[in-house]
């Protein structure tokens, strides 16, 4: 969706029509979607199938018999590793120009190509989602901290792939910065409640408070060069 306009597109992920998820949800509402069973995708007659992560096993041989050319791509949690992949599907596009946009766009809010070193002194960050959950080091999440300028306090806490910090563990780490996400879910839950819990309230109102950012989650569920502007917001003024 970053490369090419609604004509060329047969079919996109249902999830592509999530708030929470894409960035893109309000365009993809108006297009035709599909949920990775084969049969929908005969239906969509595709010129190209691209997945994320590998196919399953059945799919890839029908649409081998079908000569319907499949590209896979692996997940990016770093932004060179999304680089690498929109330079690739750009050229099997034809779309080459637009992808050097994008990423000279990218490049040029991030600073650099690789986050940069962070001085001991720069604020400590915690992402905190309902039910406490965090993203890990290994993660696009943690990526984005760092070239905002922000240190991850995943890392502090041992979490690399992500994981659940209780309030107990947020309140004694005592982040100088908490991220939040937007709500996912219009009806309350017990997920969501506990961003509402009395103590961490009290943290947020007390004489030494965190600074707290809210982020959508669809900026950095995914890589895209609309990662750059979580980075930007999190490294306004202020932190």
């Amino acid at each position: 969706m970053e490369l090419v306009d609604d004509r060329r597109i047969a079919s996109l992920t249902a999830l592509s029509r999530d708030p929470a998820l894409s960035p893109f949800h309000a365009r993809a509402a108006q297009l035709p979607v599909n949920r990775g069973h084969v049969e929908e995708i005969v239906v969509a007659r595709p010129d190209l199938v691209i997945t994320a992560g590998r196919a399953p096993p059945l799919a890839t041989r029908l649409l081998e018999r079908l000569d319907v050319p499949l590209l896979e791509f692996e997940h990016a949690e770093t932004f060179a590793a999304y680089a690498r992949n929109l330079v690739r599907l750009a050229g099997v596009l034809g779309v080459e120009q637009r992808a050097h946009t994008l990423l000279q766009t990218l490049w040029r809010t991030l600073g650099a190509h690789e986050p940069p070193a962070l001085p001991g002194q720069a604020p400590r960050a915690i992402v905190y989602q309902p039910n406490g959950y965090t993203p890990g080091t290994h993660t696009l999440v943690h990526r984005v901290l760092r070239h905002a300028g922000l240190r991850d306090v995943a890392g502090e806490l041992g979490l690399d792939g992500g994981g659940f910090v209780s309030l107990e563990r947020l309140l004694l780490a005592r982040p100088d910065v908490i991220v939040f996400a937007g709500r996912r879910d219009a009806a309350a839950s017990l997920a969501e409640a506990m961003l509402h819990h009395p103590a961490l309230r009290a943290l947020l109102d007390g004489p030494q408070a965190p600074r707290t950012v809210t982020v959508a989650a669809h900026l950095w569920t995914c890589a895209g060069s609309y990662a750059a502007s979580a980075v930007h917001r999190l490294g306004a003024p202020g932190r």
